[in-house]
């Protein structure tokens, strides 16, 4: 007898009041299944075999990422430090407004923010990336204080700070904000 494809017998089953099915791809390669609470185990195996390709692509997406784990406590004031500077000194050379507040932090899912307030956030795991990457990002925030959405104007006033500026927004998809196990 044929042994069962691993997706089969290794997954997260998670049943709520939800009316559809949904398959998550966590950060360790492991697969959750959501479900409504009514939907057999039989059911839910269907809709894995039929989802093996998704399952397959997305897996070999995800072995392309390049991990960014969170910043070591003793590290923390540190780096705080060292990317408040770095944004300051960014901001004086590109003549660049400079926030009302500056906030380093560990951020679950974003690089960093801009508020309407003038303040900036970024993530400590920053300090982690590529100096290139760092500088897009903190410029890419540093113009949102002129500018606070995506549109051509933004980018326009970007691309003048930084010319790869677009390039460097693709090579920053390569990397992904991972928990780390307890």
């Amino acid at each position: 007898m044929p042994t069962k494809p691993e997706y089969l017998t290794q997954y997260r089953l998670v049943r709520s009041r939800r009316k559809t099915m949904s398959l998550m791809l966590l950060e360790d390669g492991s697969i959750e299944v959501r479900c409504p609470k009514h939907v057999s185990t039989k059911q839910v195996e269907q809709f894995l075999i039929k989802s093996s390709g998704w399952i397959t692509r997305k897996r070999s997406e995800m072995s392309r990422y390049i991990l960014v784990r969170p910043i070591a406590q003793a590290d923390r004031k540190k780096v705080r430090c060292m990317l408040n500077n770095h944004l300051i000194r960014l901001a004086d050379q590109h003549q660049l407004q400079k926030p009302s507040r500056i906030l380093v932090r560990d951020l679950k899912s974003r690089w960093g923010s801009c508020s309407s307030r003038g303040s900036i956030s970024l993530n400590s795991r920053l300090a982690g990336l590529p100096g290139h990457l760092i500088d897009y990002v903190m410029l890419h925030e540093l113009v949102h204080l002129e500018q606070m959405d995506h549109s051509a104007l933004f980018w326009q006033k970007l691309l003048r700070h930084l010319p790869d500026a677009k390039l460097f927004r693709q090579e920053l998809k390569q990397y992904r904000l991972i928990e780390e196990d307890d």
